[in-house]
């Protein structure tokens, strides 16, 4: 076992060989992964693929999943951004962590209560896709949000407005009362991580499909299946019989989050968390922000009661209270406004209603202004313009009448001859994700005029300076691949710009690239920032 990146999965030295996407042809090509980090050639098109050096990089393929990077990890597992080959759609794969799969029972409750989550069509859910496993890698795949977590919206601004925070929980609640209505689901695991909001404002419920029925609950000293610390439920805690109301406490923790800014128990360890949500009264949220309104801190009080029945006894009647509070909220606090924001010019101007005096001022200066415009006008010692008259122009005298103009006859110009002009563009490049990796690295250049390009007479820089003198020849419309040497131009992995001249004209090309171009194993097409041509002798 060796842990790569923040998850615990085998590293692929153990398997026989690793699937890898090429993106030029949308071919799957086997390797062997005891040649990570070297190139090798699609069997398809004969684009240069580089062998990741990780088992979970961009570009390998899980099942009919190809990898993209990672965009989030958690208790159970970590998630990547994946394309899905066969629906030609952007998803996100969650793929488990090897120390939850150690028990055959809760792998084959795993797989059977996703396909039961992979039943629920909300709204406020995020729809599970599929759930499988491969070489010993167990995944879901489920719907991609753009968007962020509300973990990710308190790092940002601390705390968010209670009419927001109010909106969020009652979509939340909107999703958690479909899952257990139709299937008798308990999420388990309500936190800030798994509460998404997309870029309309929209929140969805994630991880549904590790979700648990009620009656399929059991004790068990694995930590993975007790929620985190800062959300549990005592029932969790003490691996006592788990209902809707497990969920409801945990969503009030994540309530109290919002609106403070602060957890509702701290301390240095986990275990001392969980004691706290056993045996201490929670603080009201008033504590921390004084201006929420007294009924939303009963709710809150409510939800975090250590028994459940002195909870709420449905989702409906939680609801129902918190819609009920939102009247009294206040919606115009911009400091803590939520996505989407709307933008306004900071230089905007807001103009107030006109009073009468600033009519008899307005109308006062127009008076005064037209008395002494008139007075410039009439005025003795103000001469008018005087017009001059036009100038005119008397004609040539001649200076002999028998001086004849004649039109010569002009000799017909030699024939243009048309120089065909050598062309040549930087096509394809291929940075190394982790850095700079010669030897590995490479671009093309391509042949895109009428004649035979000579390349010794061409050369590449970068932004660094470093330069890259071209050789060889190079047929019409035909390619050239160029691997770099260390001490040549460097493909920057963060975003580059490279410059392709001549080296007897003013012929270039400037094209550059960026960081979210670049893809682990993949060829990329830079843009073309400028282009100067000039006239180039064909030799």
């Amino acid at each position: 076992m060796v842990k790569t990146g923040s998850f615990d999965t085998e590293y692929f030295i153990n398997l026989e060989y690793i699937k890898v996407f090429c993106s030029s042809c949308r071919a799957v090509i086997t390797a062997d992964p005891g040649k990570s980090g070297q190139p090798v050639t699609c069997h398809s098109c004969g684009e240069y693929l580089i062998i990741p050096k990780s088992r979970f990089a961009p570009s390998i393929v899980i099942n009919d999943f190809v990898l993209h990077e990672e965009i989030g990890a958690g208790g159970c597992g970590t998630v990547f951004l994946a394309y899905q080959i066969s629906l030609d759609r952007y998803c996100a794969l969650k793929i488990l962590h090897n120390r939850i799969l150690s028990e055959d029972k809760y792998l084959h409750e795993l797989m059977q209560e996703g396909r039961i989550a992979g039943r629920l069509n909300h709204p406020n859910i995020v729809q599970c896709y599929s759930i499988g496993e491969e070489e010993g890698i167990y995944f879901y795949a489920m719907e991609y949000v753009d968007g962020k977590s509300v973990k990710d919206l308190l790092n940002e601004k601390f705390k968010i407005n209670p009419a927001k925070c109010i909106d969020i929980c009652v979509q939340v609640i909107n999703a958690l009362s479909y899952a257990w209505g139709k299937e008798r689901l308990v999420h388990r695991d309500i936190k800030p991580d798994n509460i998404l909001i997309n870029i309309d404002g929209e929140a969805k419920l994630t991880d549904m499909g590790l979700a648990i029925p009620a009656d399929a609950i059991q004790a068990s000293d694995d930590d993975f299946i007790k929620g985190s610390p800062q959300y549990i439920s005592p029932e969790q805690i003490m691996d006592e019989p788990q209902d809707f109301r497990s969920d409801i406490y945990s969503l009030g923790t994540v309530l109290f989050r919002m609106l403070t800014g602060n957890f509702v128990f701290k301390a240095a360890t986990a275990e001392e968390i969980c004691r706290m949500h056993l045996d201490e009264k929670p603080p009201s949220p008033a504590k921390y922000s004084p201006e929420l309104p007294p009924e939303l801190c009963s709710i809150i009080k409510k939800m975090l009661a250590k028994k459940p029945e002195n909870r709420y006894p449905n989702y409906e009647s939680l609801k129902m209270d918190l819609l009920e509070v939102r009247e009294f909220c206040d919606t115009n606090t911009t400091s803590q406004e939520m996505l989407p924001v709307k933008n306004e010019s900071p230089k905007s101007i807001r103009y107030s209603k006109a009073t009468p005096f600033h009519w008899f001022m307005s109308f006062s200066f127009v008076t005064l202004c037209g008395f002494f415009s008139y007075y410039l006008l009439t005025s003795n010692d103000t001469k008018p313009l005087e017009i001059q008259p036009a100038i005119k122009l008397s004609k040539v005298p001649i200076v002999s009448e028998e001086v004849k103009l004649t039109v010569e006859k002009k000799a017909a110009p030699p024939p243009v001859k048309i120089i065909k002009k050598p062309k040549l563009s930087i096509s394809s490049i291929f940075p190394d994700p982790h850095g700079y990796d010669s030897g590995n690295e490479w671009l093309e250049v391509t042949n895109t005029g009428e004649i035979l390009v000579d390349l010794s007479q061409w050369q590449i820089s970068d932004q660094e300076g470093k330069v890259l003198s071209l050789y060889g020849m190079v047929e019409v419309g035909r390619s050239k691949k160029f691997l770099l040497p260390e001490n040549s131009v460097t493909l920057n992995n963060k975003g580059d710009r490279l410059l392709l001249k001549h080296r007897e004209s003013d012929f270039s090309q400037l094209v550059s690239y960026t960081e979210k171009d670049v893809i682990s194993g993949q060829s990329i097409k830079p843009r073309v920032e400028d282009q100067k041509v000039s006239r180039i002798e064909a030799k």
